[in-house]
């Protein structure tokens, strides 16, 4: 089975890749990315749970720029035991020899052992891939009640000063501001981002910047992702059920940040300042 997925595959390669990637390279592109970086468990979970034909998977992947030998030996390895699944109902339904033979315990094993696959497929990757984001608390600042514009930055220090207690966090990110038409508000802004900043720092919690077209692109694929995509994508990811407290477009804003910074810091890509000191070696552009 493995030998006739890698033909199928080769052959897809040869005489279509090229000329996918090039009509549709830049559509692509956040698909090649987490192909290269995540690939093979992607083709591991679907050699797992058939969700889709082995043909179409062979055909897919073969478009994509992950390795042939590692298409070959997580496809040996991800096939192996649905064989071995497969086999053993198959093999109990050939040695029926009345009706009654439906109802024998091994025929009823083998049937509870398919049905049960796909779960303990999930959960091998799950294990394999380590523990997925959790949702601990998350929330939106009203400062509607605050007319000292100082007050409010007294306000969101204070707040982020109880979350970080609270939570005992790692790390901080935050999304740069957008550069707008009018310079009072994005001094407010600025202002604003620099008090939750420091309430980190402070507490020797390193700080992440990353724009919003990274953060969108990190959860949704697309960079030109509406505040509804993100908000629909973060609840997908982290599985929040439709009786939990409202999620409004901040929060799922900032939510969207936290899961960016969580994979970048998976492979390694996140740049973290560990106080105020580093920030400004970083970003000399953005000191007046």
């Amino acid at each position: 089975s493995t030998a006739g997925a890698t033909v199928a595959f080769l052959a897809a390669r040869f005489l279509l890749r090229d000329t996918v990637q090039r009509r549709f390279g830049a559509s692509l592109r956040a698909i090649n990315d987490g192909i290269r970086r995540d690939g093979a468990f992607y083709l591991f979970t679907l050699r797992l749970v058939p969700a889709f034909p082995f043909f179409v998977i062979n055909l897919v992947l073969a478009l994509t720029p992950i390795r042939t030998i590692t298409f070959i030996w997580v496809s040996q390895l991800g096939m192996l035991p649905g064989t071995v699944v497969y086999v053993n109902a198959g093999t109990e339904l050939a040695k029926l020899g009345s009706l009654a033979g439906i109802l024998s315990p091994s025929l009823i094993a083998s049937f509870v052992l398919l049905g049960l696959f796909p779960l303990l497929a999930k959960r091998v990757v799950e294990v394999a891939r380590g523990k997925p984001e959790r949702l601990i608390e998350y929330g939106a600042l009203k400062l509607d009640t605050q007319d000292d514009h100082h007050l409010r930055l007294k306000h969101i220090y204070e707040r982020i000063t109880g979350v970080i207690e609270r939570c005992l966090p790692d790390a901080c990110a935050v999304e740069m501001p957008v550069y707008g038409r009018n310079p009072q508000s994005m001094l407010k802004l600025g202002r604003a981002q620099a008090a939750a900043m420091l309430a980190a720092l402070n507490r020797g919690i390193p700080v992440t910047e990353y724009t919003p077209k990274e953060v969108k692109k990190a959860v949704t694929g697309v960079g030109q992702a509406s505040k509804e995509q993100v908000a629909f994508m973060i609840r997908t990811l982290l599985a929040i059920d439709a009786d939990a407290p409202e999620v409004t477009l901040d929060a799922s804003d900032a939510l969207a940040v936290a899961v960016c910074h969580a994979h970048r810091l998976a492979h390694g890509a996140a740049r973290q300042h560990k106080n105020w000191a580093d920030f400004v070696r970083s970003n000399p552009d953005r000191i007046r």
